[in-house]
């Protein structure tokens, strides 16, 4: 399978998925702990874990913080 999907077929799955956990900031140390351990399988493609700041986290459905 190649690197990109093909956006002409009627199935659009790639070998790849991305996951967005948010946590709080005392969560974060476990988290990518329970992360690296549990996705690890000692082979490229692995993945990779990237820890950003989320300044605001709005509900759209509910128009609050």
């Amino acid at each position: 399978m190649s690197a990109h999907p093909n956006l002409f077929a009627n199935d659009w799955t790639t070998e790849h998925v991305k996951i967005e956990i948010f946590t709080v900031a005392e969560n974060v140390d476990a988290l990518i702990e329970e992360i690296m351990t549990v996705a690890n399988e000692e082979s490229g493609g692995d993945g990779v874990v990237a820890v950003v700041p989320v300044e605001r986290f709005l509900r759209v459905r509910a128009a609050t913080p």
